[in-house]
């Protein structure tokens, strides 16, 4: 009779395990879409209404056609063409998650792009930062 409890008790928790499991697969494989979405607009020439169909709305008010054609220049400017794109970190908050990606250049920089989405990806891309990323160069041995 015990090993009947004990079997359904760990029968349960499997089944819990995996539907957490598949619940946070979704989420992240809908906001990875809209993320490398966004990038990818963010990489090509007239591209706003690309990327703005990723935004939320706060931030589509806040990213303009303006705003988004400097944010295209100094990035280019900055880093070059970009060469790749990488999930690094995905971090779950209670009011939201956050995406943070190594993108590599054709210049030899990278960048660290961290992108922020509402509750389970909910309402599109909230908020973004893309940031250079310092790599420690390795000293000599003494």
């Amino acid at each position: 009779m015990m090993k009947r409890i004990l079997l359904t008790c760990l029968l349960a928790l499997t089944l819990c395990g995996g539907a957490l499991a598949a619940d946070n697969g979704a989420t992240l494989s809908k906001e990875d879409g809209q993320a490398m979405a966004f990038i990818q607009a963010l990489n090509t020439t007239n591209s706003y209404n690309a990327a703005k169909g990723t935004f939320s709305k706060t931030l589509a008010d806040k990213v303009t056609p303006a705003v988004y054609a400097q944010m295209q220049k100094q990035l280019k400017t900055n880093f070059g063409t970009q060469k790749e794109m990488k999930l690094a970190v995905l971090e779950k908050f209670d009011q939201g998650d956050r995406l943070t990606y190594i993108a590599a250049y054709d210049t030899n920089k990278m960048a660290r792009v961290i992108i922020v989405f509402g509750k389970n990806g909910v309402g599109g891309i909230q908020n973004f930062t893309i940031a250079p990323l310092q790599v420690a160069k390795a000293q000599p041995a003494k």
